[in-house]
């Protein structure tokens, strides 16, 4: 309607998926609501939501899974992962993918 929502006040702002949007400000990674809720992930260099409710984040080059309030799901054990997708994520643990 032509109606500013949020100031632009990030870095960085995706696309809403669903009620929530992955964004960055400072350096700080996090979530805005369609509501105008933010909220922000301190502890990870990286966070990021596809379209299922867990987000992959990176903290010390390895990766895990936490839910929107940031209580970890899938421990940081990783060497590289792929977001939620589906019900589903590829993560990496040595040489081998798995999911």
């Amino acid at each position: 309607n032509g109606k500013v929502f949020k100031s632009a006040e990030f870095t960085y702002a995706s696309d809403f998926k669903g009620d929530y949007a992955n964004i960055v400000k400072d350096s700080i990674p996090g979530l805005l609501f369609k509501n105008g809720e933010v909220k922000y992930f301190p502890d990870y260099s990286i966070t990021y939501w596809n379209e299922d409710d867990l987000g992959l984040v990176i903290k010390k080059e390895k990766y895990g899974f936490i839910n929107r309030k940031g209580k970890v799901i899938v421990p940081l054990i990783y060497d590289d992962a792929f977001p939620f997708y589906n019900g589903f994520a590829s993560v990496k643990k040595g040489e081998k993918w798995i999911y």
